[in-house]
């Protein structure tokens, strides 16, 4: 049997009938238009969207703001449920490349991505540490990036290279903030625990730098 074919009425290619959404209004229950050309003019009209908001918004920025809180006042319980479901549709999003089950870097407590799921409580929850001294591309809360940001290939790359140590509650609380003197503290409790200092020592084996911590 031969495939039934279509003229787009914007690009006047001949195209599979697959290539057109639906539509009932149209003899042949299909659009006049190809996916491709809609796709197209779906995204020039949300970029001109987008530049009419901004403008809107400079223009009108005290009125704007004054509605939003007259709104957020009377539909309050609504706007909080509708925030809260795109937080977990964008947190679920992120679900292949997060693991449930995660060991804390220092403890190695076992720690729950999802702790719902798995009906623990908020200390067997995960903790995203800075350990870069906010050097980081993400610089905010790690978990509230998550709920923020659906999963995309550039959103992959930066949470890669952030590179978040993963601890508990307790451990993430015992480290200062300032990498500087989580250096010092831990080369104090070093010294008060062993009665010695430790140095870094690099060795280089199969193409690669490998660092050994060594009590002198």
């Amino acid at each position: 049997m031969t495939e039934s074919r279509k003229i787009c009425t914007k690009c006047k290619k001949n195209k599979p009938i697959n290539n057109f959404n639906i539509d009932n209004n149209i003899s042949d229950n299909h659009s006049i238009y190809c996916k491709f050309c809609i796709s197209i003019f779906n995204k020039k009209r949300v970029g001109k969207y987008k530049e009419y908001n901004k403008i809107r918004y400079k223009n009108n920025k005290s009125k704007i703001l004054k509605i939003n809180k007259e709104e957020y006042k009377k539909n309050s319980i609504k706007i909080r449920k509708r925030h809260r479901k795109n937080e977990v549709k964008r947190r679920e999003s992120w679900r292949s490349i997060l693991p449930n089950i995660i060991k804390c870097k220092i403890c190695d407590k076992i720690l729950y991505f999802y702790k719902n799921e798995n009906n623990a409580d908020a200390s067997f929850s995960v903790v995203f540490d800075h350990r870069h001294g906010g050097k980081a591309p993400i610089t905010r809360h790690p978990s509230n990036w998550l709920n923020s940001n659906n999963r995309t290939k550039e959103k992959e790359k930066v949470w890669k290279q952030s590179n978040f140590g993963t601890l508990c509650r307790k451990c993430n609380m015992f480290l200062p903030t300032n990498t500087k003197k989580r250096k010092k503290i831990v080369t104090k409790i070093v010294k008060y625990v062993f009665g010695k200092d430790f140095k870094i020592q690099k060795t280089y084996k199969k193409n690669k730098w490998i660092q050994k911590t060594l009590l002198r």
